[in-house]
């Protein structure tokens, strides 16, 4: 099925914006057929993303006439990057935006002279900001990371560098011309050939329609399909919510209102939200929505304020916290399967908020994963939520890893606030919600009138996430819970016969805990560090996974039983050897995609790993290298290339 279908047949035959508008969106087709999140990942998918994200600062540098040696680029929301400005003088940068080019994408880049961005604070932190972290210290990572909360738009920002080069070429108000655009309603927008289907029926016509998913890459072993196993980082996507993302880029700017409203009551539905209680803000991800409530208890009196959250935590959840000077954060640790102890948390809000033993010091908000990225585990949110209203306390969920996987409903459960992010619920194209019980955001109109702004600036992004949620509603989500079940039960199976390994977190499949873990399974394997497991995975069978601390340091030095001292090494080397991998653990994570062929593939490659097994490579490591960054390159060269 061609991926632009539902686009074509909105285009007039003839007029410039027609050609140019499809040479973008075919962009960003190609740039979904291998999409993986950034960075830290290390199969054949995240090290393409990476290399097309980092390609696109350059993009912005060249199209701003600024020298790379002086600036550097950061990606960010219009609500991000107006904190980062006001730091700033009007000399010591520039800054374009895909809403001032006419093509709305959610994206602002600001290019700064690199020895004053040195010298600033970043206004928001989380998840990639911070290198490494301990419960008393934050490495940041370097420039422009440092400023980049969470993850970015990633695919909408290469479009955006895309979107820059077609000016270059056809001229700078190529996008700003709607009139050859036919407009298209919006019963039109969220429309798709699987509207029929509901059930297992659905789920198994979507994965048909799974972008990427004949994509071959090369291997030791020569050419194999991809095995996406990183979906706690980064979700893939489908058709249906591509072509909605694309179809929401022809909806009149005057009529975008009417797909917020739209997916406010997708969201309102999906998590069970009356909208007459909660508010529903759009965000970059879900760590732009955890910065804006930490910003608003940073607003209570003064110094009284404390903070409970958990060692199970992604640095989004733990980093705005700690990096704070006006309040005061306790953590409360989990067992050997993850799961954290009420009662440890009913005694902290007895001795703070009913004996008052600390004076003045209140525990006003409790930050708790419904799910862990590192163990999986899912908390016990009702018993928790009990436990901080009896006490006086607010409670904020991070949604981000539960969000696509398990049913969570907040009226029922109580929760004050919850954050997700759409790149973890199949709709990578940098959009998330913060969902708040109405007056409890503590923030001025004006910044409450900055963030809703700042979201509307992505319609695509807004569509596609309730485009997915809606799909994943009608999968059933009992339905993508059974599936996932049974799938990390024959994974956890298949992976602890292999000789050497560990798996972490609930391990046994006879358990009554196994119900409350979800697709996420962290393992090690003896004589082999967490890098080098990925990276042979990625070389010898084509299997992305990632390795490393999962931007959640607390949680995995907690349970490879890190002591003090060697959080000190570790802190001393990093900051020698900036470059260096740290050691952490491996992590498979599951999506609807997945299958236990796939996990076969997988013990069958870890099983030769332990057993060492010498087996003749049809070609060598170097040649497999060489094959890859050729790979990367010619689709870099195709992406980025001007017809002229």
């Amino acid at each position: 099925m061609n991926q632009t279908y539902s686009i074509e047949k909105n285009y007039k035959t003839v007029g410039l914006s027609e050609s140019v508008f499809k040479e973008l969106i075919k962009s960003g087709g190609k740039v979904l057929e291998t999409y993986s999140n950034v960075h830290r990942g290390s199969g054949h998918f995240s090290m393409i993303t990476t290399f097309l994200f980092e390609e696109s600062r350059k993009i912005v540098l060249k199209h701003l006439n600024l020298n790379p040696s002086d600036y550097s680029v950061v990606f960010g929301s219009k609500l991000q990057t107006s904190h980062i400005e006001k730091q700033l003088n009007q000399k010591d940068y520039k800054k374009i935006s895909g809403y001032e080019i006419g093509i709305s994408l959610g994206v602002v880049a600001l290019a700064v002279r690199k020895r004053i961005l040195k010298k600033i604070k970043a206004p928001f932190t989380g998840g990639g900001t911070a290198r490494l972290v301990s419960r008393e210290w934050i490495i940041w990572s370097k420039l422009p990371d440092k400023f980049e909360a969470g993850t970015p738009a990633i695919i909408n920002i290469i479009m955006f560098a895309k979107a820059l080069q077609l000016i270059k070429q056809f001229g700078e108000d190529v996008f700003n011309d709607p009139d050859n655009l036919q407009k298209i309603t919006l019963d039109e927008l969220f429309k798709d050939e699987l509207d029929s289907l509901s059930g297992k029926e659905l789920l198994s016509g979507l994965r048909m329609e799974l972008i990427g998913k004949s994509v071959l890459v090369p291997t030791t072993n020569g050419q194999t399909d991809y095995i996406n196993l990183d979906n706690a980082a980064s979700t893939p996507s489908f058709k249906p919510v591509w072509n909605v993302f694309q179809k929401a880029l022809l909806i009149p700017r005057q009529k975008q209102d009417e797909i917020h409203r739209k997916v406010r009551s997708i969201c309102s539905e999906f998590f069970n939200v009356p909208q007459d209680k909660y508010d529903i803000f759009f965000t970059q991800n879900t760590t732009e929505a955890i910065n804006i409530i930490a910003k608003g208890f940073e607003n209570f009196s003064e110094n009284d304020t404390v903070i409970v959250n958990t060692l199970l935590e992604h640095n989004s959840n733990e980093i705005p916290w700690q990096a704070s000077k006006k309040l005061s954060l306790l953590r409360l640790p989990f067992d050997t399967f993850g799961f954290i102890d009420s009662g440890q948390l009913k005694h902290l809000l007895e001795t703070y908020n009913s004996k008052q033993s600390y004076g003045t010091k209140q525990i006003k908000l409790v930050c708790i994963t419904a799910a862990s990225n590192v163990l999986g585990v899912f908390n016990d949110i009702g018993t928790i939520s009990k436990l901080c209203h009896k006490y006086g306390a607010k409670l904020l969920v991070d949604g981000a890893q539960i969000a696509a996987h398990k049913s969570i409903n907040i009226a029922a459960l109580d929760i004050d606030f919850l954050a997700f992010s759409s790149h973890k619920t199949y709709a990578p194209f940098g959009s998330g919600a913060l969902i708040a019980r109405k007056g409890l955001l503590n923030l001025p109109h004006e910044f409450i009138s900055e963030i809703e702004f700042s979201g509307y600036e992505n319609p695509g992004g807004i569509a596609a996430m309730g485009k997915a949620l809606d799909i994943l509603q009608r999968i059933g989500m009992e339905t993508i819970f059974y599936e996932e079940q049974n799938l990390i039960k024959y994974t956890i199976g298949k992976l602890r016969t292999i000789p050497g390994i560990k798996l972490y977190g609930i391990t046994d499949t006879n358990s009554e805990h196994i119900k409350n873990r979800g697709g996420v399974l962290a393992f090690s394997l003896k004589g082999t560090m967490a890098p080098g497991i990925a990276k042979k995975l990625a070389l010898n069978s084509g299997i992305g996974i990632r390795a490393g601390c999962h931007c959640s340091h607390l949680t995995v030095k907690h349970i490879e039983g890190i002591p003090p001292f060697a959080e000190k090494i570790q802190k001393f080397m990093v900051k020698v050897v900036p470059g260096m991998e740290l050691p952490g653990v491996s992590r498979v994570s599951l999506g609807i995609q997945n299958t236990h062929k796939e996990i076969d593939r997988l013990a069958l490659i870890l099983n030769d790993m332990a057993s060492k097994q010498n087996k003749k490579k049809v070609v060598s490591y170097t040649e497999t290298k060489r094959e890859i960054q050729f790979m990367i390159k010619s689709i870099s060269n195709k992406l980025f290339e001007t017809n002229k």
